[in-house]
């Protein structure tokens, strides 16, 4: 019988504005070896197993939105 568990994988750390820019890099190296975020809050950040694949983040400081056209926003 075949479940639908994905796998996925936690990391727990503090994102001060001046870690962004090497954050985004993080993401887009992480999603290139099939992990993509699918979650995060203050300081814990969800990555689910998907199949490789490019995708483009970018940090900011007001609003968060999530599209499935590969690009990402983190507030």
């Amino acid at each position: 019988m075949k479940t639908n568990v994905k796998e996925t994988k936690n990391f727990y750390f503090l994102l001060p504005a001046f870690f962004y820019a090497p954050f985004e890099h993080i993401l887009v190296q992480m999603s290139t070896m099939g992990w993509s975020l699918s979650s995060y809050s203050w300081f814990k950040f969800t990555f689910e197993k998907t199949s490789p694949k490019i995708r483009k983040y970018f940090i900011y400081h007001s609003g968060g939105v999530r599209s499935s056209d590969g690009k990402f926003s983190l507030s």
